[in-house]
């Protein structure tokens, strides 16, 4: 068994040679390691994936994304763990546990991770390597029902159903797209907010999220976003290509991509900016900046963007979003929330991560 590693350096090679894609089973799709290399906050000697060999077969890999975190004022680097793989025959090896601390060793036991499965939950914490940052929750909103889509994908049985899911789906969202309707006619947000899309991010949004980022964790700025805008890990395609078809996570969706709204009040007055990733039927707000006092308003302006992009499902950690959601009244088929586990290595024990706020986005969500 040998396990490599690929520096930012390395990536760049191998995006020129194309040779890392040559294997049945991919460690990185290419999409994602044109983005590592253009990552503002990575340098060439980052070391941003592990991947472990045997007799020229890939058996295990670790990605890590290179990211700067700020406590006290003070910049410490890091690396988010983003697609961590070992092939099933291997799990009683040890490979993915010496990959681990092989990240762990590179980044001077600077690690992170957020949004976790359970099962790789009880693998950090008996660990023993790291603690929770912040005991998030993510709130999951079914508005609409797309049982045709979602059910055969995970039963696969089901497909010899899939008319009559269909019917059921036409049934209950003829039903829910009228509410949806009347929820709009009684909240015309039109009078009183107006949108501005933007494909970058503009002057006057990097100074208004300057304004609202002092104390989050990661400060990604306009910069960051705007790399993650125009280097993103997964991109639209009706069919999987060579690479996704051997590499365990995301590199393609039917729909996939970004929107940047800016708003503003009726007399012109930026009250908010916020950053939309559509994903197939999933909707999110991996970035969002606001003045407290308009919570409602951007409430009401996702909300309205719930509709239009003929979603089914939101979901947010956001906790003012979570916390004011009810006020709008906005009408939804299931609501539940859920814990989001949240860690960090031991190294930073003695931070209070709760005075630091961490967005839907950091990490690698945003991709």
């Amino acid at each position: 068994m040998e396990i490599k590693e690929f520096t930012i350096a390395d990536l760049k090679k191998a995006i020129i040679l194309d040779n890392l894609w040559d294997t049945e089973i991919v460690p990185i799709s290419k999409q994602r390691a044109i983005s590592q290399v253009n990552n503002p906050r990575a340098t060439e000697d980052d070391i941003v994936l592990l991947v472990g060999y045997e007799d020229n077969r890939v058996i295990g890999y670790l990605g890590i994304l290179p990211d700067t975190i700020f406590i006290d004022n003070k910049k410490h680097k890091i690396g988010w763990f983003s697609g961590w793989w070992v092939e099933p025959a291997q799990m009683n090896t040890g490979i993915g546990v010496l990959l681990l601390f092989k990240a762990l060793h590179h980044y001077n036991q600077s690690i992170a991770v957020l949004g976790l499965s359970d099962s790789a939950k009880k693998v950090y914490e008996a660990s023993r390597k790291f603690i929770t940052i912040k005991k998030l929750e993510v709130m999951i909103i079914l508005f609409r029902l797309n049982s045709s889509y979602f059910l055969p994908r995970k039963i696969p049985k089901l497909k010899k159903f899939l008319q009559t899911l269909k019917l059921l789906d036409f049934v209950v969202n003829s039903i829910m797209n009228f509410r949806l309707f009347i929820w709009k006619r009684i909240n015309n947000i039109h009078k009183n907010i107006k949108f501005e899309y933007i494909n970058e991010i503009d002057e006057e949004t990097k100074q208004f999220m300057a304004k609202y980022n002092k104390n989050e964790l990661t400060r990604r700025s306009s910069v960051e976003l705007n790399w993650i805008i125009k280097y993103p890990w997964v991109l639209s395609s009706p069919l999987k290509d060579k690479i996704s078809s051997g590499y365990y996570f995301s590199s393609e969706s039917e729909r996939y991509l970004y929107m940047n709204v800016k708003v503003f009040s009726s007399n012109d007055e930026m009250i908010g900016f916020i950053m939309f990733k559509l994903r197939d039927h999933h909707l999110e707000v991996p970035y969002l900046y606001y003045c407290s006092k308009h919570i409602k308003q951007i409430l009401y302006v996702i909300g309205y963007h719930m509709i239009e992009m003929d979603v089914s499902i939101f979901m947010t950690h956001n906790e003012d979003l979570i916390r004011n959601f009810a006020d709008i009244k906005f009408p939804y088929l299931y609501k539940r929330k859920t814990p989001s586990p949240s860690f960090i290595s031991r190294r930073f024990k003695g931070i209070n991560f709760e005075n630091y706020h961490l967005q839907d986005g950091d990490g690698d969500r945003v991709f």
